[in-house]
């Protein structure tokens, strides 16, 4: 009641600048009050600080400044770095919310907020200068990267891409290096609980508080994943699922948009299932005993796979999850072997 009497008997002409509303205001009232009081008092100049990500979003009819950084002389400020975005600049809500939270270097990642890809991700870069922003699914995370860098001339921000491979071919992952999108060394993130030295770093952990040998315990895990790729279910299921990601992009690559169709009079759009070289390419690997190169192929997410590995370990998912990001995260030498896993995008930072 009382930022609303003041508003009301300001003098026309006046500044107004109110001060994080957000800490005194319920957020169900923050904008709906404001956009009525603006509304109201068109005639007076309004300044609005905030930490709160949805206001600039809300008035997009507004000049937004944002602070990103501030440079200190001993005890006093020397300067401030700050991007200005002019009213009527056409942002997609979703990322102008993502670049006004957000360092100015961005990583768009596949996964959710504080979801394990987020904590993982975040675990590897270990960089307070360059923000981690999960995008959802592969398609997302192209859109915002491409969407963003197709605008610089509008803002400060460096914005780059990480997807998992999926099964591309080189040429794909080539041209999305172009775009600005790297391809992780995997066929997914899930890849990376195998991968030999994270598995190390936590067994050896594991081994000084609950006893046992460390070499044992990976020979034994490396005897459990072959089993795993052995199993005939498991190995239809691994060539079934990589055949069709393949049958998928072949499809798409052939009809990349409508104006594909303009080539096609009566003709029949035949993709090859070359099945048989991929079991074969399968078999290989597996009568090599190249657990490694299998983990890093085939899609290694909503499998029990990590189930038998942590069992092995007598840790639950979770508990291995959080124990490799510790690792990671305590453990230099492990975040730079992960960091050369990420398709080129390291160097590119």
């Amino acid at each position: 009641m009382l930022l609303v009497s003041q508003v009301l008997l300001a003098k026309a002409g006046q500044t107004i600048l109110v001060d994080e509303p957000e800490r005194h205001l319920h957020r169900a009232i923050t904008i709906p009050l404001l956009s009525a009081l603006i509304r109201e008092r068109s005639d007076c100049t309004w300044l609005i600080s905030t930490h709160e990500l949805s206001l600039p979003v809300a008035f997009p009819d507004s000049q937004s400044l944002l602070l990103r950084d501030i440079k200190w002389d001993g005890q006093h400020p020397a300067c401030w770095s700050v991007d200005i975005f002019s009213a009527g600049d056409a942002w997609p809500e979703d990322l102008y919310r993502d670049i006004l939270g957000a360092q100015q270097t961005i990583v768009f990642v596949e996964g959710k907020v504080d979801g394990t890809d987020h904590q993982l991700y975040s675990a590897i870069i270990a960089n307070k200068d360059i923000s981690i922003i999960p995008k959802g699914n592969n398609e997302e995370v192209q859109r915002a990267t491409i969407g963003l860098r197709s605008v610089s001339k509008l803002h400060e921000i460096r914005a780059l891409g990480l997807t998992d491979s999926d099964g591309r071919s080189v040429e794909e992952i080539e041209s999305l290096r172009t775009k600005g999108v790297f391809v992780l060394d995997a066929w997914s993130l899930e890849s990376l609980y195998y991968d030999q030295q994270v598995l190390q770093a936590v067994i050896t952990k594991q081994v000084e508080v609950s006893g046992g040998d460390t070499e044992e315990i990976l020979n034994n895990i490396q005897e459990i994943l072959l089993r795993f790729f052995q199993d005939p279910p498991t190995r239809d299921q691994m060539i079934n699922r990589y055949i069709h990601r393949s049958v998928q992009r072949a499809f798409h690559a052939k009809i990349s948009s409508a104006n594909s169709f303009s080539k096609f009079k009566g003709e029949q759009l035949c993709i090859p299932v070359e099945r048989d070289d991929a079991e074969r390419a399968y078999d290989s690997l597996v009568e090599q005993e190249n657990i490694q190169e299998l983990v890093r192929q085939y899609p290694m997410k909503n499998t029990d796979a990590l189930g038998r590995v942590c069992k092995a370990i007598e840790l639950s998912g979770k508990q291995y999850k959080n124990a490799v990001v510790t690792q990671i995260q305590a453990n230099q030498s492990l975040r730079d072997h992960l960091r050369m896993r990420l398709g080129g995008l390291w160097q590119a930072l």
